[in-house]
């Protein structure tokens, strides 16, 4: 679920993460952005995330697929 996903994301950073993410489910380009999660104990970590989406045979979207690290 993104939106569970995203309340990891650093409050500062959700927008462009969802905005970028957005991109790629819109126009298909790859996605690769920095941004940060804050953990339970309050540090911040900073994470790479890099994103393509899936197309099918018929060239409709079907998901997004990436990693985080």
């Amino acid at each position: 679920d993104v939106e569970r996903f995203l309340e990891l994301v650093h409050p500062e950073d959700r927008a462009a993460f969802r905005e970028a993410l957005e991109a790629t489910r819109r126009e298909g380009r790859p996605m690769e952005l920095q941004y940060r999660v804050r953990l339970a104990d309050g540090l911040e970590r900073r994470m790479l995330a890099r994103a393509e989406l899936i197309r099918t045979a018929s060239n409709l979207s079907q998901r997004v697929v990436g990693t985080a690290q």
